[in-house]
């Protein structure tokens, strides 16, 4: 009967010590999920700011796109106004 009562302590220490590591293990997975969760509104934040940087850079380009367009209509005409100057 002692041997079983001290089977039986032995156990119960290893099963609070179990419970302990459950509780630990339990509170480090509740702290990476805020960490993950802290992590995945930054990205969204992210990529929303990275959406609307795309959309201003394609702006810009369609404009210099139409700026490249204009200066070189400008040159050509300034070449035939000379072309047309010259005497012959």
């Amino acid at each position: 009967m002692d041997e079983q009562d001290q089977g039986l302590d032995v156990l119960s220490t290893i099963i609070a010590r179990q419970k302990q590591l459950g509780q630990a293990i339990g509170d480090e997975v509740d702290l990476q999920n805020e960490l993950i969760d802290d992590i995945q509104t930054g990205v969204a934040k992210t990529d929303a700011r990275l959406l609307k940087e795309t959309r201003h850079v394609k702006i810009v380009d369609k404009k210099s796109a139409n700026c490249g367009m204009i200066v070189v209509i400008v040159l050509l005409l300034i070449a035939i106004v000379v072309v047309a100057c010259i005497p012959k």
